[in-house]
Parts: C-alpha cells; sequence; structure tokens
C-alpha cells in the first residue's frame, strides 16, 4: 500500500516533491557516472550562465523566480567548485554580478551534451505518460497565480475555529 498515492489529490504536492526529488536523484547520478563535479540543482544557474556572459543576481533571481538569498547561497556553492565568479557590478555598485569562470565554461560545454540527453529522456517520459503534463503544470501555476491555495481553502471553511471547533 502507498498511503500518498492512495490519497490522490490530498497529497498532491507531496507526489509532487517526491517526483521532483527522485528526478533530480536521478540527473545528479547521471552527472556522477559522467565524472561531473555538478549538482543538479545548480542546473538553472550554470544554463543561464552558459546563454549569458554574465548577469545581476538580481536579475538572475526574478527571472527564476528564485529568492535573491536562496540565489545566492547556490552561486556561493559554485563559487567554493570554481565554476563561477561574483563580482561588483561596475556601473552599479550595489549590484553583484555573477558569469563563468574557466572551468565553469569547460563544465558546462560537457553539460551542455547531458542536459540534452536528460531532455530527451524526460520528454519521453512525459510522451509515455501523459503529453500534456507540462501544459497542465502551468496551467496550475497559472489558476495558483489568479487565485493562491490558501483563498481557494479559506472560501471552504471560514475560519479555523469554525472548521475544527473551540479547543
Amino acid at each position: 500500500m502507498n498511503l500518498i498515492k492512495e490519497l490522490g489529490a490530498f497529497t498532491f504536492a507531496s507526489r509532487l516533491m517526491r517526483l521532483s526529488e527522485r528526478l533530480k536523484s536521478e540527473v545528479s547520478t547521471v552527472y556522477h557516472s559522467c565524472g561531473m563535479d555538478f549538482d543538479d540543482h545548480w542546473f538553472l544557474v550554470g544554463y543561464m550562465l552558459s546563454e549569458h556572459s554574465s548577469m545581476a543576481v538580481a536579475d538572475m533571481s526574478s527571472q527564476l523566480g528564485v529568492s535573491q538569498p536562496r540565489l545566492t547561497r547556490m552561486i556561493e556553492e559554485m563559487v567554493t567548485h570554481g565554476l563561477v565568479r561574483l563580482e561588483m557590478d561596475s556601473e552599479d555598485p550595489g549590484q553583484k554580478r555573477v558569469s563563468l569562470t574557466y572551468d565553469g565554461k569547460d563544465t558546462v560545454l560537457e553539460l551542455k551534451k547531458i542536459w540534452q540527453a536528460v531532455g530527451e529522456a524526460t520528454t519521453e517520459l512525459i510522451s509515455e505518460s501523459h503529453p500534456e503534463f507540462l501544459e497542465a503544470i502551468t496551467k496550475m501555476e497559472n489558476g495558483l497565480d489568479d487565485r493562491s491555495l490558501f483563498s481557494r481553502v479559506s472560501s471552504r471553511i471560514n475560519t479555523c475555529e469554525d472548521k475544527f471547533g473551540d479547543k
């Protein structure tokens, strides 16, 4: 018995998180099996920097939809591994810019081959299971932008006291 599957929509977020963790773990296994010292949660930073020579941390944070403190921690980990450098922006001293180091550029060049294969394998997996899966996720994200889950739940229970009684 798998309780999370059995509970259906009630555990939707848990199932998505479990699926995400499983996919990320498998991609990490691919990286390590190819001899790459690269953590999967650095992927978006590495990918963005492969497309731009450097970026302001604030711009990157905004484009990724990730908080600046979280992004800065990822970047600092990548600095420690010699993949990126973080410098003050010469045009805006209050901003920091991040760019790939020479080692980072070499690493990303090798990773692009892996990313291509991961993308193809993921596309295959989605096609086998539900071809409109990504579209459905986008619709859910848009639905949450329009009206949060909190708002949807709150409209059903009025207040916690009404739902759960006096304690």
